[in-house]
C-alpha cells in the first residue's frame, strides 16, 4: 500500500466520524500526508513537530468562512469579486441572492465586512450616477422639499 493510499484511508476514517467544512478538507489531507511522510522517514517524531488535525467544529460554533480572494483585492475600479466563489462582476447583489442564496447582511457578516463595503464597482456606480443625473433624478425630490418647506411657514 502506497503513502497516498494510506493517506486516503486515514482521511476517510477521520471524515466518517468528524464534520469538516469543505474549505478545510485540503488542510486535513495535507496534514495527514505530511505526518505519514515524516513517520516514514523517522519512526520517532518529537511531539512539537507533529502536525495536529483540526478539531471538529462545535455545534454552537459558527462555521469559519475563508474568502476566495483577499478582501483588499475584492474591489477594483472596474469590478467587484465575490468572496464566496471568486466571480467578478459590476454588481454583486443579484449574484449573491440568485447564485448563493445569501442576502447582503449575511454576506457582510460572514466575512466581517463593514455595512458600507462596496458591492458595486466604482466605475459602474459613477456611470449609473451620471445617467440618473441626466434623466433628472432628484430634481422632483428637491422641488417637493421646497414646496413642503414653504407650506410649513
Amino acid at each position: 500500500m502506497s503513502l497516498i493510499d494510506h493517506t486516503a484511508e486515514i482521511v476517510k476514517a477521520y471524515l466518517s466520524r468528524n464534520e469538516v467544512p469543505p474549505q478545510h478538507l485540503a488542510e486535513v489531507i495535507e496534514t495527514v500526508h505530511q505526518t505519514l511522510m515524516a513517520l516514514s522517514r523517522d519512526p520517532v517524531v518529537p511531539s512539537e513537530e507533529k502536525p495536529s488535525l483540526p478539531s471538529p467544529p462545535d455545534e454552537a460554533e459558527s462555521p469559519v468562512f475563508v474568502p476566495f480572494v483577499p478582501i483588499e483585492q475584492a474591489v477594483t475600479e472596474e469590478s467587484v469579486i465575490c468572496l464566496i466563489c471568486g466571480k467578478a462582476g459590476q454588481s454583486m447583489r443579484g449574484h449573491l441572492t440568485k447564485t448563493h442564496g445569501v442576502d447582503i447582511p449575511t454576506y457582510l457578516a460572514r466575512y466581517g465586512l463593514p455595512k458600507d463595503f462596496p458591492l458595486v464597482a466604482p466605475a459602474f456606480s459613477a456611470v449609473r450616477r451620471q445617467l440618473a443625473i441626466a434623466a433628472g433624478a432628484g430634481e422632483k425630490l428637491q422641488a417637493g422639499r421646497e414646496r413642503k418647506a414653504t407650506r410649513e411657514r
